[in-house]
Parts: structure tokens; C-alpha cells; sequence
């Protein structure tokens, strides 16, 4: 039995759903299914009614819920102390710059930071919104030692291939997809389903243009930013745009559904769908006066990732 299964069990009683449980944790359904079902064998009793009016507790299951919770409280108290026991006994001071053009900017980043600054309180992270155009560029100039990017594998590989440094280290987060947004009347609807490589043959012939959001540009990179209506970070803009339905915007499945869907956009069926990850580079130089921070801030980060969104990737 695992920390992270009582942690899905829990969120799947509390919501009364896979799906959103699967959501939160950036799974699959069938991943979420696969943990429950291992947990009821590990325990040798049925935790949960499933029917078409959602999930219920068995008896069985309302005892062990009773005894998850417990043990996921004192699980997180324990870390909690042992965080400040080890700040207390650390000499961790300094600043540091986080740029970023990430949708963690919002769901991740501010309590990260207002944690991290709570337990070393002789540090000062600061957080800055730049755009997907110049990020890498101040990220490699050295104006901030660590940055969170957007964008498939394969255009990262030839990214750091050209600024070669054993120095620039990468820390993946999760994968992720490219999907493609758009208002429900816009004219690509009418395609079943819209092949990625075609899609520049189908705007010339709608009189259509797309806009980048939370994505470094993927594939033919130079292409992508000279014909992008914008790249800005700001969601309102790109929601302007699609309102008055003139463009479609590529984005991260994950932005999509947590700022646009709510809105009534759509994701328009699409096949070849780009896969990306969402990351951080970061430089790790021993020389440097703040490398002990920026790894206590990575090391800080990665324990906040996979406690509050499971260790699972979509």
C-alpha cells in the first residue's frame, strides 16, 4: 500500500468521481480504476459501490476512509516537520528569479514559493511572467537561473543542443498535449477530425489564423512565431480572439481545461496531436553563491509536485 493510493481513494469519496479525481492527479481514468482495485485486494475487502449514480463506501469502506484520512494527516504533518526541522538547521538565505510562460504559474508556483519562503525565511523567490518568445533567451543569457517551459522533447533536445552546458539541468514535470481551441461555431468544426501536418492548407482556405498560448513554439518554430497572431501569456487576449473567432490557439490540454472549457471553447478533434512535457531548467553551478538555494528550491519543488499531483503522468 502506497501513500498516493489513499490519496486517490480519499479525493475519489470526497468528489464522488473518478473522472475528476483523474483530472486532478493529470491521469487516466483507467489508471485511477487499476489503483482502487489493487487497494481493495491489499485490504481483502470491497471499498466502494459503483454505479450509474456515482461511487458510494461500502461498510467496509467507511471504516478504512476513517483510518486513510488519519494516516494521510499525520503522513503530512510528519513531512511538515521534518521540513522545518531541517530549515532550522539550515543556513539557506538568498534570492532568487523564477521566470516562467507555464500554466503552473498559476496552480503550482504561489504556494510553492510562499511555502518555500515560510520554511527558509532568509529567502526571497520571485516569480515573472515572460513571454514564450524570449524565455530561453534570458534563461541561457543567465538573467534567471531557473525557468519553467512548455514544449515537446524533441524541440527541447535541439534547444539544449545548441546551447550545450553541462551546467543547465532539466527537471520534467509532466507530459502533456498540444490541442486546439477554438469557439463551437468556428468553421474547423466542420472537419471530423483535423490532421496537425494539414492544417496549414485548411486556414489558407478558411482565411483563418491561430494565436500560441503557453507553448513554445513547436515543430518549424520560426514559422510558428512570424505567422501567430500572439504569443502572449495573458489568457484574456487569446480568449478575445477566439470570441470574435478569427484564430484558433494551440495550448496545453491542461490550460484548456482548467481556463478555456469552462468558458464554452471546445477542443477540436485533431490527429498527430504534439506531445509536450511541462518542465524547469535550472543552472547547477557549484561556484555559484546561489547553488545551494536553487537546489534546495528544486529539491523543495519536486517533493510538492508529486504530493499534491500524484507521481502519475497523463
Amino acid at each position: 500500500m502506497h501513500i498516493d493510493q489513499l490519496d486517490y481513494f480519499l479525493h475519489v469519496v470526497e468528489s464522488g468521481s473518478i473522472n475528476a479525481t483523474a483530472n486532478k492527479y493529470f491521469m487516466t481514468q483507467q489508471a485511477i480504476n487499476a489503483s482502487l482495485k489493487k487497494l481493495e485486494l491489499e485490504i481483502g475487502s470491497p471499498l466502494l459501490i459503483r454505479s450509474h449514480k456515482g461511487i458510494e463506501l461500502t461498510p467496509q469502506g467507511h471504516i478504512f476512509a476513517y483510518y486513510a484520512q488519519n494516516i494521510l494527516e499525520k503522513y503530512e504533518e510528519m513531512l511538515r516537520t521534518l521540513e522545518v526541522y531541517e530549515a532550522e538547521n539550515s543556513d539557506v538565505v538568498g534570492n532568487i528569479s523564477i521566470f516562467t510562460s507555464s500554466i503552473f504559474t498559476e496552480i503550482l508556483l504561489p504556494k510553492v514559493c510562499s511555502d518555500f519562503m515560510r520554511i527558509y525565511p532568509k529567502t526571497m523567490v520571485k516569480v515573472l511572467e515572460i513571454p514564450n518568445t524570449e524565455i530561453l533567451e534570458y534563461f541561457f543569457a543567465r538573467y534567471s537561473k531557473l525557468c519553467f517551459l512548455t514544449t515537446s522533447s524533441e524541440n527541447l533536445t535541439a534547444l539544449l543542443s545548441k546551447n550545450q552546458n553541462e551546467k543547465i539541468k532539466y527537471l520534467p514535470l509532466l507530459e502533456d498535449e498540444i490541442v486546439i481551441v477554438a469557439r463551437p461555431d468556428n468553421p474547423l468544426v466542420k472537419y471530423k477530425k483535423i490532421n496537425f501536418n494539414e492544417l496549414e492548407q485548411i486556414y489558407v482556405k478558411e482565411n483563418m489564423h491561430f494565436s500560441l498560448y503557453q507553448t513554445y513554439p513547436f515543430n518549424n518554430s520560426e514559422v510558428a512565431l512570424t505567422n501567430a497572431l500572439s504569443t502572449s501569456n495573458n489568457p484574456e487576449i487569446h480568449k478575445q480572439f477566439l470570441s470574435n473567432n478569427i484564430i484558433t490557439t494551440y495550448m496545453p490540454r491542461m490550460a484548456f481545461e482548467m481556463q478555456f472549457q469552462p468558458e464554452g471553447f471546445i477542443a477540436i478533434p485533431s490527429e498527430g496531436l504534439q506531445q509536450v512535457v511541462h518542465g524547469m531548467l535550472y543552472w547547477d553551478e557549484a561556484t555559484d553563491e546561489d547553488n545551494e538555494l536553487i537546489k534546495k528550491f528544486v529539491e523543495f519543488l519536486k517533493k510538492h509536485f508529486e504530493n499534491n499531483y500524484g507521481k502519475g503522468q497523463k
